[in-house]
């Protein structure tokens, strides 16, 4: 998420790393180290947006001072709500078809200063 305007900046990444290699340098945490990509069919956008879902651009804009967005990553993270990002310009999700994919993601950069 990006505004150049309101000078903010928020990082989501997805991570899936192979359990069996990562357990070889540190313990496999699978809330952080492994995350999904769910793939059904198209119809179960009727079910997630029983969940009044968000779209990323609406939030940017609800957004009025960088450090709002801080404290919205700040949110995410301390209840490890879990992120699901449709990537419309994938050509499962844009193309019209049957299915739809989702992506987990989290929060994990922003333009906040580390001092």
């Amino acid at each position: 998420m990006v505004s150049k305007t309101k000078d903010i900046y928020i990082d989501f990444a997805f991570f899936n790393y192979n359990p069996v290699e990562l357990s070889k340098t540190r313990p496999v945490i699978p809330a952080k180290d492994q995350m999904e990509i769910v793939t059904g069919p198209r119809t179960m956008l009727r079910f997630i947006n029983t969940f009044n879902p968000i779209t990323l651009e609406n939030k940017l804009a609800s957004f009025k001072t960088k450090e709002e967005s801080w404290a919205w990553v700040d949110s995410l993270r301390m209840t490890g709500k879990q992120i699901y990002l449709i990537d419309w310009s994938d050509p499962v999700n844009g193309s019209g078809g049957t299915e739809l994919k989702l992506i987990q993601v989290r929060p994990t950069l922003t333009n906040r200063p580390s001092y």
